[in-house]
């Protein structure tokens, strides 16, 4: 090492300084480092699936503004008991027109339940459904577009914010490229010098 004083103040360089050594921080494109920052930021990634959500929200809600046409269908087994009920009116009555007029227990009427003779109830039908007014749809469908809206102006407000970040890094960069740049002119003016 050699000291060197220039006004007074005491400068240590090194014997043998590598001067090609030095970063340059020149070609930074801007486009390719929002690019970069947009995919690699999970709160942007986030707020885009915050926006996601909320967009089928809404159309959940713009079809429940709409008319709808239902297919509707029911099939299955009903349990005849032969025996009358103790809760109806004439309760010593008997079914005699039914398959299980001898029985008496309410279990019996599960007996032949799987049977092919009979007791199957099926129904096939067309439900159609046109909303008249649907105020309480249509406020739903509202607060949905505005939440979306939101959503939209936090992206946008954050995409901002990381355009400005980034900008300012590399005009920090570049400022600090040019004080390297100063710094090896002096440090060559004092080597020039000694």
């Amino acid at each position: 090492f050699r000291r060197v004083l220039f006004r007074s103040t005491p400068i240590v360089l090194a014997d043998r300084l590598d001067k090609t050594n030095i970063p340059s921080f020149a070609g930074f494109d801007l486009d390719q480092s929002l690019q970069k920052a947009y995919q690699l930021r999970s709160d942007l990634a986030a707020l885009k699936l915050e926006k996601k959500k909320a967009a089928e929200i809404v159309r959940y809600y713009k079809n429940q503004c709409m008319p709808s046409l239902d297919l509707v269908g029911k099939y299955g087994y009903q349990g005849l008991s032969g025996s009358a009920n103790s809760h109806s009116a004439n309760s010593t009555a008997r079914i005699a027109a039914s398959r299980f007029a001898d029985q008496s227990d309410p279990w019996d009427s599960f007996n032949g339940f799987f049977d092919k003779e009979g007791f199957a109830q099926w129904m096939v039908g067309i439900n159609f459904k046109v909303p008249i007014g649907n105020g309480s749809a249509k406020s739903r469908l509202a607060r949905a577009r505005i939440k979306e809206g939101q959503a939209e102006i936090k992206i946008r407000k954050l995409k901002k914010e990381i355009t400005m970040n980034i900008k300012q890094s590399i005009k920090k960069l570049d400022l600090a490229e040019h004080r390297m740049k100063i710094n090896k002119r002096l440090l060559t003016l004092y080597e020039n010098r000694l």
